[in-house]
């Protein structure tokens, strides 16, 4: 491998190993967000986070109907 790909591919394998630890790596090119790199779990607790706030709104009292 060329510097320059031993250099992305060390830096892509240090995002790997802090996605473990809860940290998300936002990948640009020509200065536009185009992916991140995070945990497996975050993806699924998003999910998760949607589906609990889905049902708590479906509970609320939608208080008294607009004039």
């Amino acid at each position: 491998m060329s510097g320059s790909c031993a250099g992305r591919a060390d830096t892509l394998v240090s995002a790997v190993d802090n996605a473990g630890r809860g940290v998300v790596t936002h990948i640009t090119i020509k200065g536009e967000r185009v992916a991140a790199i995070v945990s497996e779990s975050t993806p699924a607790m998003a999910q998760l986070l949607a589906v609990l706030l889905t049902d708590e709104m479906a509970d609320r009292d939608p208080g008294p109907p607009a004039p």
